[in-house]
């Protein structure tokens, strides 16, 4: 009997998630986003021959698999089904792991996705600068390369493109559940008004933008409180800045 009553209270919890969600995206509190279907590494399923663009070492299987409508599948049956569960098409992915490649974000932009986000690793690739440097707080030295907005080129619109800060990312997904909420709050708060300072430094124009990318199932199990105090604080610290949109 008492399992009984932990589970009935499980399944009310996980019963009120998505009508949650749908009710933030439908007031504007929130945007919700989603995955191709199956979380696939996209472009290895439209040829796996992409792989050697990040690493070219890589071994490659002996026969090459091409098979970019299943690609398309992916992301169109993605869509559909946040579609189905939310009441509103997402018009921003997240790619599985992050995963992109130049052909891949044709089927993006040809579905209708606006928007992907990805790794700052991409970017310096794709900029042949190698990777990005930090200074002795790890306050990213191309600050006006990182946080400015990009479009990748395709046969349409094009789409736009997020690149994740990796340190603010990883200080949230795997340091920040070890400090006092309001001490990890402050300190984000403090980097952000840095990458902010950099910006204005360097006489930047234009919309910037600082990406944080977090699995978001992974992190909170370590932190105190499943990690509501911290969320709470820093929330509020957000909400309550003039830096911050």
């Amino acid at each position: 009997e008492d399992k009984a009553t932990v589970l009935t209270e499980h399944e009310r919890i996980i019963a009120a998630v998505l009508p949650l969600h749908a009710e933030l995206w439908e007031s504007g509190q929130i945007e919700v986003t989603t995955t191709p279907l199956a979380h696939p590494i996209l472009p290895l399923i439209a040829d796996t021959s992409l792989a050697t663009v990040g690493d070219p070492t890589a071994q490659l299987p002996a026969n090459r698999f091409r098979q970019l409508p299943d690609a398309v599948e992916h992301v169109t049956r993605g869509l559909d089904e946040a579609e189905r569960l939310l009441g509103q098409r997402p018009t921003g992915m997240w790619p599985g792991e992050g995963s992109v490649a130049q052909l891949v974000m044709n089927v993006f932009g040809s579905e209708g996705v606006e928007w992907v986000a990805t790794g700052e690793d991409v970017l310096a690739k794709t900029l042949d600068i190698g990777s990005f440097t930090r200074d002795s707080n790890d306050l990213v030295q191309e600050t006006a390369t990182l946080y400015s907005m990009y479009e990748a080129q395709t046969s349409g619109d094009g789409v736009a493109m997020f690149f994740r800060d990796v340190v603010l990312a990883d200080r949230i997904g795997f340091e920040y559940s070890g400090t006092d909420a309001n001490v990890a709050a402050d300190d984000f708060m403090a980097r952000l008004n840095d990458i902010n300072n950099a910006l204005e430094a360097a006489e930047v124009e234009g919309p910037k933008v600082v990406t944080v990318v977090v699995d978001g199932e992974n992190a909170w199990e370590h932190y105190p409180n499943d990690g509501i105090d911290f969320l709470n604080a820093l929330y509020s610290r957000l909400t309550e800045s003039d830096l911050v949109r």
